[in-house]
């Protein structure tokens, strides 16, 4: 077997450089978004989980269309997650509930979920969003729903 030509490369490569560049781009233009997501949930850190879902829903769609992007702001997340207060949540937990404000000002309707898993010696929990039909979501992760809001 031939190997292909340098030349034949470049577009492919040029492609990935492209979407490398739109992430990055992506990524420092929704940073603040995500930072004031972080700071409506510190504001409302120490109500219920059903009130606390609430309130993080009840976001002003984005301005922008751009930032419309579900999964390039989970990604965003994921990235800056472990940087943002409050501290004492899982990062599932906090994940989850700094998507249910973005995911909102998307245009979307999220739901947050909370599970459980037990064995013989701990049980574990996670949280996950989802919208509705075949929208974006997060994982569950094989955990049973306890809660949902």
């Amino acid at each position: 077997m031939t190997p292909k030509p340098h030349s034949a490369e470049r577009p492919h490569l040029a492609n990935k450089v492209s979407l490398l560049a739109e992430q990055a781009a992506f990524f420092a233009l929704a940073t603040p978004a995500v930072i004031q997501a972080t700071i409506r949930l510190a504001r409302h850190r120490n109500r219920a989980f059903d009130e606390l879902a609430r309130q993080m829903r009840q976001s002003r769609p984005f301005r922008f269309r751009w930032l419309r992007n579900p999964r390039y702001l989970a990604a965003t997340v994921a990235r800056l997650e472990p940087l943002l207060p409050p501290r004492g949540y899982g990062s599932c937990f906090k994940r989850s509930l700094l998507l249910l404000d973005l995911w909102t000002r998307c245009g979307l309707e999220p739901t947050l979920h909370l599970g459980a898993v037990s064995d013989r010696k701990d049980r574990r929990f996670h949280a996950w969003v989802t919208t509705p039909d075949d929208g974006p979501r997060t994982s569950n992760r094989g955990h049973s729903e306890i809660w949902s809001g």
